[in-house]
């Protein structure tokens, strides 16, 4: 079985876009960014923390997130989407949507496709462990 986390960013109920080069500065502190297969994908250099992050979106136009398969319990991760999370209207989430994190206040700016059928209301963290409900 696999487990997908995502991070994504959004304004006004739709998918924004984070400037490459704000994502690389917080990135390179834990890894690189390289071309795989055929995309951006991030490759981590702090120990085993998924296996395989992949971006959506592109350079020119902007990442707009980064999709974390088969995360690890490392405890670099946790500290690393919170580092990420610093972008504005960011938001963390799994694939089944039992949780939404996010650092700021977001109601303007999530999908109502995302909120819609959430279990809980989509919860402002301020630490980064409270960030990681995988333990």
């Amino acid at each position: 079985m696999s487990y997908t986390v995502y991070l994504q960013k959004f304004e006004n109920g739709d998918s924004g876009s984070i400037s490459y080069d704000e994502l690389e500065k917080i990135l390179t502190r834990y890894g690189k960014i390289e071309m795989g297969h055929s995309e951006l994908e991030f490759v981590s250099n702090v120990g085993e923390m998924f296996e395989d992050a992949t971006f959506t979106g592109n350079l020119e136009d902007g990442i707009s997130g980064i999709c974390f398969n088969r995360p690890t319990l490392n405890d670099k991760f946790p500290l690393l989407v919170f580092d990420l999370l610093k972008i504005k209207n960011t938001c963390f989430f799994g694939t089944d949507m039992e949780f939404v994190n996010s650092r700021y206040e977001m109601t303007n700016h999530y999908p109502e496709s995302l909120t819609e059928n959430l279990p809980e209301e989509p919860k402002i963290i301020s630490q980064a462990m409270e960030n990681w409900l995988l333990k």
